[in-house]
């Protein structure tokens, strides 16, 4: 009995062993059982209903792929757009400067199905970058000037006799050997004068160059302009570099800026007069005159005024010597008749309103003491 159950035992294990001994060769295992074959998916027939896009962006920023998936099966299709094939439009939100970040917009737009799809705002940012200082010390790209310190303006005070203003620049201990270089940036103090340096102590002339940068949207262009005549726009600068030939001891210049003055005795540009003023109806204005100077006076002015001047003292027979104008809406000079009626209010749309004047010009061909002139308002007819 003993023997048969262990017979019985050994038929087992050996059954057992041989079973897995087979399993690295399916087709010789008697233990491997077959997997059913899956059934193939069917797809049923459909039209497909493509969804709103969804975007993905190329790390660059330079591809944009708008993904369409079919509501009706699990279906996609993919279009790409490219910057270099102009189907991506870029909007500078916010300028990069020296100091902030920037802000550019990415817009992508495909066509599928005959239909235009455009893409949500892709916000990118643009790194601030780095100050790019040209040959007068001025970051061209925010007029940023690397040397505040030696910013200067006019002392503020007005030269009657001389028609300008007026700013003395110490350089002192900056140029003490030959090559040494100091920037100066002089701020207008209106736009359109005109610049012109004098008392230079210890400098020569070919010791200086001058730059002005316009601000054009957000690109800045240097030039340079003659030494004696220099012509800036209203709130920029002269920036003036001065490369010493030899030791300084305490060199200096003066700067001054100059008034335009047009025909008529006004300055365009920062609207000043250089004249005497006459009121109508009251005592006019006595002074003496030597030939070939010129002598300015107005007086207030309505259109279609008429006008009648007084000659009078020394001044008589000098009446062809004067001349007289209006202004146009620019400040340039027109002739004017006083005898004729004031022409139209050429501000007269301008919401700020301006006074009008009638401008007279006297330039004296011999000279005189004593003379008087005096303006009436023409009685009416």
């Amino acid at each position: 009995m003993l023997k048969s159950r262990f017979l019985a035992i050994s038929l087992i294990a050996l059954m057992i062993s041989g079973c897995t001994s087979g399993c690295g060769n399916k087709e010789q295992d008697p233990c491997h059982k077959e997997e059913p074959t899956p059934e193939p998916e069917v797809i049923p027939e459909h039209v497909h209903m493509w969804c709103d896009p969804e975007w993905s962006w190329s790390e660059d920023n330079q591809r944009a792929v708008a993904t369409f998936k079919c509501s009706v099966y699990e279906h996609y299709h993919k279009i790409e757009a490219k910057l270099d094939d102009e189907e991506i439009e870029i909007n500078h939100v916010k300028e990069p400067d020296h100091y902030e970040d920037g802000i550019d917009e990415y817009i992508a737009s495909v066509t599928f199905n005959n239909s235009i799809y455009t893409s949500p705002s892709h916000y990118v940012v643009v790194p601030k970058g780095e100050h790019e200082f040209n040959d007068f010390a001025v970051c061209e790209k925010d007029g940023e000037f690397m040397y505040p310190d030696n910013k200067v303006q006019a002392d503020g005070e007005w030269y009657y006799e001389h028609k300008e203003y007026k700013c003395v620049v110490d350089i002192k201990d900056q140029l003490k050997e030959a090559g040494d270089v100091v920037y100066y940036a002089y701020k207008m103090e209106y736009s359109g004068h005109k610049i012109r340096l004098e008392n230079l102590v210890g400098l020569e002339e070919d010791e200086f160059s001058f730059g002005i940068l316009r601000y054009e949207d957000v690109f800045w262009e240097t030039y340079t302009s003659e030494f004696d005549s220099l012509k800036c726009g209203f709130g920029e600068c002269l920036y003036i570099k001065i490369e010493a030939k030899n030791a300084k001891t305490n060199p200096s210049f003066t700067i001054y800026e100059d008034h335009v003055i047009n025909e008529a005795g006004m300055c365009p540009y920062c609207y000043r007069h250089f004249g005497g003023y006459l009121v109508h109806n009251q005592m006019g204005i006595t002074f003496d005159f030597e030939a070939g100077e010129t002598y300015y006076f107005r007086w207030q002015a309505w259109p279609g005024q008429r006008f009648f001047v007084f000659y009078q003292n020394s001044l008589a027979g000098h009446e062809s010597e004067f001349k007289y104008y209006s202004l146009d809406r620019n400040y340039n000079p027109v002739a004017y008749n006083p005898a004729d009626p004031f022409p139209d209010d050429p501000w007269e749309d301008d919401e700020w309103g301006h006074l009008l004047y009638v401008y007279g010009v006297f330039k004296p061909q011999t000279s005189g003491q004593n003379g008087y002139i005096a303006v009436d308002l023409e009685p009416e007819a």
